[in-house]
């Protein structure tokens, strides 16, 4: 896993309390990997819910494109430790 960006109503701030955090993986990372992925912060007492998918399998152009304008990117040291609830790098400006 190369990068890691939040997505959707959290990347955009118009979640509510249990919205889920959607999450697109860069690097080499299947469905089936970020599936199992998605399933470890699952199992932690946490206010949120994961949907992980790797950026290679979405399909719609319309979605990659508010993934690369919305999307907000974790800090590279949180991916590594897949640490991603919810601290986000903000400095990067998107």
């Amino acid at each position: 896993m190369t990068a890691a960006k939040i997505f959707g109503s959290r990347a955009r701030g118009t979640h509510a309390p249990h919205s889920a955090t959607d999450l697109v993986l860069w690097g080499e990372v299947d469905a089936l990997k970020a599936e199992a992925l998605a399933a470890e912060p699952d199992e932690l007492p946490l206010p949120c819910h994961y949907d992980v998918r790797p950026f290679a399998s979405i399909k719609p152009p319309s979605l990659r494109e508010h993934i690369e304008r919305v999307g907000v990117m974790l800090r590279p040291e949180l991916v590594r430790a897949k640490q991603w609830c919810p601290v986000l790098d903000m400095s990067t400006g998107e």
